[in-house]
């Protein structure tokens, strides 16, 4: 038996169907860093969702100190070569660039950066035909790569994997165990890919619009009836 949660570029994808969509690109660059300097104060159970002109910008408080955060901004498709060669204080560069007109704290916390920043491509896979072929399967990112939208395509992934789980443990044919975990799943993850590159798309907030530049969300586990599988347990 195979289960490839191999991410977007998924290898058994293509295994089980040659003739599955390729990841498209979405225009997009997400960039990722850490500081342990805290120009905003964020909890740690607390997304901070910023979006700016230019770009969006996401803040959450680390446990032991510090910020995590993440930026989404327009720029040219890159090869993984090109994307490791950016080196730490080219990408702090270019996001200030990107934040520093807006009325957030988005610049300075990008500013404030000085362990090694990284950025990728953004690319997402909203629909795959075909999840399963014989003993194989496909979960995660690999089923429904969802334009990244603080951690929409984790949570996605945990839910696949828990969901999987109980139906291979309580149906003994794999195909059918299969069958029934794209049945309770393809919707909920069809629904959040698409949900999160609308998220993306939405023009900016900032500076002058109605609505507050900062929106702050208090995180919080999903309870089991929103798994897609309403009757879910676990032993």
């Amino acid at each position: 038996m195979l289960i490839g949660a191999d991410g977007v570029h998924s290898v058994t994808r293509q295994l089980i169907d040659p003739a599955a969509p390729e990841p498209r690109y979405t225009g997009q660059h997400i960039v990722y860093g850490f500081t342990d300097k805290t120009p905003v104060e964020v909890p740690a159970d607390t997304y901070q969702m910023i979006r700016g002109e230019k770009g969006f910008f996401g803040i959450t408080g680390a446990p032991a100190g510090g910020l995590w955060w993440f930026a989404r901004v327009s720029g040219p498709e890159l090869t993984s070569a090109q994307a490791a060669a950016v080196t730490t204080a080219q990408w702090r560069d270019q996001l200030i660039a990107v934040f520093e007109a807006d009325r957030t704290p988005a610049a300075a916390v990008v500013a404030a950066t000085t362990e090694p920043i990284v950025g990728t491509g953004n690319y997402d896979v909203p629909t795959v035909p075909t999840w399963h072929n014989g003993r194989m399967t496909i979960a995660g990112d690999a089923a429904h790569a969802a334009s990244p939208a603080a951690a929409q395509g984790a949570s996605m992934a945990i839910e696949d994997a828990v969901v999987l789980a109980k139906c291979l443990r309580d149906i003994a044919d794999p195909a059918t165990a299969f069958d029934t975990y794209e049945r309770h799943r393809r919707e909920p993850g069809a629904g959040g890919a698409a949900g999160a590159g609308q998220r993306g798309d939405e023009p900016a907030a900032y500076p002058g619009a109605p609505r507050p530049a900062v929106q702050q969300r208090e995180l919080a586990p999903r309870p089991p009836h929103r798994l897609g599988f309403p009757h879910l347990t676990m032993h």
